[in-house]
């Protein structure tokens, strides 16, 4: 190849890399926006926290985008909220909702991709249709789930005070719903992933 042929390509190459992290960043955007915008409709209590249809996208995110983008839209979410935007639930925000009853569960949209993530995308470099595909990406919700659970009953107890049995009673209380959540997460996520196959090609 020619010296002035590789220049050529260079600056389209260039622009294919740009342009592919362009829409990445737009992706993270966008699911930390979903996030938000779930966040906002109304639910009911359980206790000290609040049950809504959140978990669902929070859960949808990483089997979606995979584990690095779909950390960085949920950090993003928290960060937003943290730093003042009415994006927590309820149009909360603030330092002061981490450190409350439902921090832990903040804390774990973010924790729950990192296991989430990388298991849906295993299944997904193996199978990317049918029954097996729907029942990995709902196990790897369902994993997803029970580290956001962890972390939640791990906030219940350190910033609420509330001892194990108490802070597992709790959670308890939304894992039936949320398990259903977690199937409706893996099968919105295999109709993405089936409408835009290469979005795969960006985790």
């Amino acid at each position: 190849m020619s010296q002035s042929s590789s220049l050529r390509k260079a600056p389209a190459v260039a622009g294919a890399a740009g342009s592919s992290k362009g829409v990445n960043i737009a992706l993270i955007a966008v699911f930390a926006a979903l996030i938000a915008a779930f966040a906002l409709i109304p639910g009911f209590t359980i206790g000290p926290v609040p049950f809504t249809i959140t978990i669902i996208i929070v859960l949808l995110n990483p089997l979606v985008l995979g584990a690095r983008q779909g950390f960085l839209a949920a950090l993003l979410y928290v960060a937003a909220g943290t730093f003042g935007l009415p994006v927590f639930v309820g149009g909360s925000s603030g330092v002061a909702v981490l450190q409350g009853p439902t921090g832990g569960y903040l804390v774990g949209y973010i924790l729950s991709t990192l296991v989430a993530g990388p298991l849906a995308t295993l299944v997904l470099r193996r199978v990317s249709k049918g029954a097996l595909a729907l029942a990995g990406l709902t196990l790897a919700a369902v994993a997803g789930l029970l580290v956001l659970h962890a972390a939640g009953v791990a906030g219940l107890m350190i910033n609420a005070g509330m001892d194990f049995t108490g802070a597992l009673g709790i959670t308890l209380g939304f894992l039936g719903l949320d398990l259903i959540k977690a199937v409706l997460a893996g099968v919105t996520a295999l109709a993405v992933v089936r409408a835009f196959p290469r979005i795969l090609g960006r985790r």
